[in-house]
C-alpha cells in the first residue's frame, strides 16, 4: 500500500489529470482504509477483472451505497 501511495503523489506531483482505480485483497474487506492511506480516486470491491470489463464495454458499474463516506470517492463493485 506504502508504494501505490508513493507513486500516486508522485503523478499528483506531475500534475495528474487521470482516475487512479485500485483494487484487490486490500481494498475489498477495507475499502475506506485502502483509500484514504493510497490517495486514490476509486476502489473496486469484488472482481475487478469483471468490472473493468464492464467499464470498457461502456457498462456502468453500480456504485456501493453503504460503505462510502469519504468525500468525493467511490467505490465500485462487480456486475
Amino acid at each position: 500500500m506504502q508504494l501505490i501511495s508513493d507513486l500516486i503523489k508522485v503523478l499528483d506531483q506531475a500534475g495528474r489529470r487521470f482516475p487512479i482505480v485500485i483494487g484487490g485483497q486490500m481494498v475489498s474487506p477495507m475499502p475506506e482504509f485502502a483509500i484514504k492511506i493510497t490517495g486514490a480516486d476509486f476502489g473496486v470491491i469484488g472482481e475487478g477483472e469483471i468490472t473493468s470489463s464492464n467499464n470498457a464495454k461502456g457498462r456502468v458499474p453500480r456504485a456501493c451505497p453503504w460503505v462510502s463516506t469519504i468525500k468525493n470517492v467511490k467505490f465500485l463493485y462487480s456486475i
